[in-house]
C-alpha cells in the first residue's frame, strides 16, 4: 500500500501478487524503483524529470507523462497517437520510427503547449489522436485543425506518418 511497504517486500511476494499479469520485469522494476525512492528520495516520489527518468523501468515517455500530468512540468508526451496527428498536421515526411521524426514531433508539441496545464494538453493530444486522427478512416470532418492540416490539404492522410521501409532480407549461402 505504500512505497516503503513495496521497497521492503520480498521479490517472491511481489511476483506472486503480480501473477497472471505478465511482463514480470515490470514488477521487478517497480520493486527496484521503490527501493530507489526510499534510498535516494526519502520515500517521496521525485517531482523532477531527470530524477523520475533515473528510476528503474521508467523511460522517456513515462517520465514525460508523469512529469507533465502529476507535476505540471512542460514535457511532451509523444505516443503513437500524438506522433500520427502531428505528422499529418505538420506534414512531417520522414519515417515515423526515426529519432529525427520523434524530435520534430516533440518540438511541435512543446511549441504548441502553453505554460498552463501541460498534462491536460498532453492527455488531450493523446486522446484526440486515438479517437479522431486514427490510423484508418480518421474523422477529419470533426477535426478542429482541418483548415491547417497538411495531410488533409495534400490528400496524404493515408500516407502519413511514413512507415519505415522493410529491411531487405539478404540471402546467405553456406558451404559445408
Amino acid at each position: 500500500p505504500t512505497v516503503a511497504g513495496l521497497a521492503a517486500a520480498k521479490e517472491d511476494d511481489i511476483l506472486k501478487m503480480w501473477e497472471g499479469l505478465g511482463y514480470y520485469s515490470r514488477a521487478r522494476n517497480m520493486h527496484f524503483a521503490a527501493k530507489q525512492i526510499m534510498l535516494n528520495h526519502g520515500g517521496h516520489f521525485p517531482n523532477d524529470y531527470d530524477a523520475i527518468l533515473a528510476l528503474k523501468g521508467i523511460g522517456v515517455y513515462t517520465a514525460a507523462a508523469i512529469s507533465s500530468i502529476a507535476f505540471g512540468l512542460k514535457y511532451a508526451v509523444v505516443d503513437g497517437n500524438v506522433l500520427r496527428y502531428i505528422c499529418r498536421l505538420k506534414g512531417i515526411e520522414i519515417p515515423k520510427t526515426s529519432s529525427a521524426c520523434y524530435r520534430l514531433v516533440e518540438k511541435e508539441v512543446l511549441d504548441q503547449m502553453g505554460p498552463h496545464n501541460p498534462g491536460d494538453f498532453n492527455e488531450a493530444l493523446m486522446e484526440f489522436g486515438a479517437l479522431y486522427c486514427t490510423p484508418r478512416s480518421p474523422k477529419c470532418e470533426h477535426c478542429f485543425a482541418i483548415n491547417g492540416c497538411y495531410a488533409y490539404k495534400e490528400e496524404k492522410i493515408d500516407f502519413l506518418p511514413i512507415k519505415p521501409k522493410p529491411k531487405e532480407i539478404k540471402k546467405r549461402y553456406f558451404q559445408l
